[in-house]
C-alpha cells in the first residue's frame, strides 16, 4: 500500500496547530470550508462519532487497511463548520472533508 501523501501529512499538521478559538480553513472545489478540527472523530458519545466508528469498522472488516491509510485515502472531521461559496454561506454542525478534495489549507486566527 502506498504511503500517505504530503498533502495528507500537511493537513494533519495544520489541524494539530489550530489553537483554541482559531479555525482550520480548507479551500475545496465547493468553496472555503472553515471549522474546528476534531482530533479523534471516532471517540465519544456523539452521533457523529458513532457513524464514524460504524463506517470504519465495516471498511476495516472488508478491506483490512494498513494504518495510516495510504495515498489520499481518508478524511478529517470539522465541527462548527461554515461553507462559504460565491452564493453566500452555509453553517453545518459537522463535516467530513476528504483529503483528495483539499486544494489549499490555512488557519484563521481568532480576532
Amino acid at each position: 500500500m502506498p504511503s500517505p501523501t504530503f498533502k495528507k501529512m500537511l493537513c494533519a499538521g495544520y489541524a494539530d496547530a489550530v489553537a483554541p478559538g482559531d479555525v482550520l480553513v480548507v479551500l475545496t472545489a465547493a468553496g472555503l470550508v472553515s471549522g474546528t478540527p476534531v482530533p479523534q472523530p471516532m471517540e465519544g458519545p456523539s452521533v457523529y462519532a458513532g457513524i464514524n466508528r460504524a463506517a470504519f469498522t465495516a471498511y476495516e472488516a472488508q478491506f483490512q487497511p494498513e494504518s495510516p491509510l495510504g495515498g489520499n485515502d481518508g478524511c478529517f472531521m470539522l465541527v462548527d463548520v461554515v461553507l462559504r461559496t460565491g452564493d453566500g454561506a452555509l453553517s453545518l454542525p459537522h463535516m467530513m472533508v476528504f483529503y483528495d478534495s483539499v486544494i489549499g489549507i490555512s488557519i484563521e486566527k481568532a480576532p
